[in-house]
């Protein structure tokens, strides 16, 4: 965690004004240096996502979509000085989504056995005829009259 802005006579820290004159700069434009700004901080940002979703592909996934929003955004950044913080608020809700999308999702590897057996090869093959009438009818077009 990054410690108060000014030292103990009052004056900012030199690092603390680097850091903002970089965040200006990629305000402004400076693509390399979001950049080394991102780089300074993907350890922290790795595991800040990797305690969240704990698995690496969906920690990849909110870090790529974290830095692709904060690259598009940060022109509307009002504060130079709250960057960090900024940018992982952007993370904390990517990792968020994905763990919403997650509980959305029911992985069903194979039916249970109690369904395939109860099945009769007459109800399978009624199914079949039932789905081959579907997608036949869903192919044709249908005419409908429009009242103008």
């Amino acid at each position: 965690m990054r410690s108060s802005c000014f030292s103990k006579e009052g004056r900012r820290s030199t690092l603390d004004t680097v850091q903002e004159d970089l965040v200006q700069r990629a305000q402004a434009g400076d693509s390399e240096v979001f950049i080394q700004l991102v780089k300074s901080l993907d350890r922290r940002m790795y595991s800040m996502a990797k305690s969240m979703v704990r698995n690496d592909e969906d920690c990849a996934d909110a870090m790529q979509e974290t830095v692709l929003k904060a690259f598009r955004a940060i022109s509307g950044l009002k504060e130079a000085a709250y960057f960090n913080t900024w940018l992982f608020r952007i993370l904390i809700n990517e990792c968020n989504m994905i763990l919403r999308r997650r509980d959305r999702v029911v992985v069903m590897s194979d039916p249970p056995e109690s369904i395939e057996s109860s099945s009769s090869t007459a109800e399978k093959t009624r199914l079949h005829r039932a789905r081959k009438t579907l997608y036949q009818s869903l192919a044709q077009p249908v005419e409908r009259k429009v009242n103008v």
